[in-house]
């Protein structure tokens, strides 16, 4: 482990982080002003090397994981000094162990990224650290990720999220339905099934599709697609969606 010991953490403690893993405990005004700032960051003045002089570990097992790389590029980004580390280096197995090594982390790191950790693992963590702990951070239902795409879709269309329509392929039931169902109740957002069943009537609703792309095998993960969109149109979405979460994640970040 790199020192970067820091006895008064600035940030807020790893308990009261949670709040930023979950859809359910943010408020309106919480998603308007991660928007707000994520929307601006790159001008002059907004942001900046917030975590400059801070260290932030990243503790994943796949060395390509998809959380782990964003938010070590999003801390980076901000300033932070990074470490990636692995959690078999790290003895999480064992509850004293786990109390004591979570304990060293927050005293070494202002800030904990995990991705693919035990759920054990992860309440240990955020209970014994001290320090703000976020988990799995590109996950389909993680506010980091759907606040970005909505971002997206919000930059891609011109206009405020309440005169947005999106077409969601999962059903309302299932997590990420749900997960979407909370975005439209915080945001205003306009869902609208595009399931097999409402496929032909809803998608000429929509601005946007969830789900897989019309070429796609069956099984394959969700898509943010421009509805009937096509070539061009497809890739300038998928950039501005990469730059929507990498900005989303570093105003949560700045936020702790």
């Amino acid at each position: 482990m790199q020192a970067g010991a820091h006895p008064h953490p600035v940030m807020r403690s790893g308990t009261q982080s949670e709040r930023l893993c979950s859809l359910d405990d943010l408020s309106p005004a919480d998603v308007q002003g991660l928007l707000a700032v994520a929307a601006r960051i790159g001008a002059p003045g907004v942001v900046g090397p917030a975590l400059e002089g801070r260290h932030v570990v990243v503790v994943s097992e796949a060395p390509a994981s998809t959380s782990a790389a964003a938010l070590a590029a999003a801390a980076a980004a901000l300033g932070a000094a990074v470490v990636r580390l692995r959690p078999d280096a790290l003895q999480l197995e064992d509850r004293q162990r786990l109390r004591e090594t979570a304990r060293l982390l927050g005293r070494l790191y202002q800030l904990i990224g995990c991705d693919g950790l035990r759920p054990s693992a992860m309440a240990g963590l955020c209970r014994w650290a001290g320090v703000p702990v976020l988990g799995d951070v590109a996950g389909p239902c993680h506010p980091a990720r759907m606040l970005g795409d909505l971002l997206a879709m919000q930059e891609h269309a011109g206009r405020p999220a309440a005169h947005i329509t999106l077409g969601l392929a999962d059903a309302p039931r299932s997590a990420v339905g749900r997960a979407w169902g909370r975005v439209s109740a915080l945001t205003g957002l306009q869902l609208v099934s595009v399931g097999p069943a409402a496929a032909g009537r809803a998608r000429s609703r929509c601005d946007f599709v969830l789900g897989p792309g019309p070429h796609d095998p069956p099984g394959a993960p969700s898509t943010l697609q421009v509805r009937e969109a096509e070539g061009d149109a497809r890739a300038d979405l998928g950039l501005l969606q990469a730059s929507a979460r990498h900005r989303l994640l570093q105003s949560l970040l700045s936020s702790l």
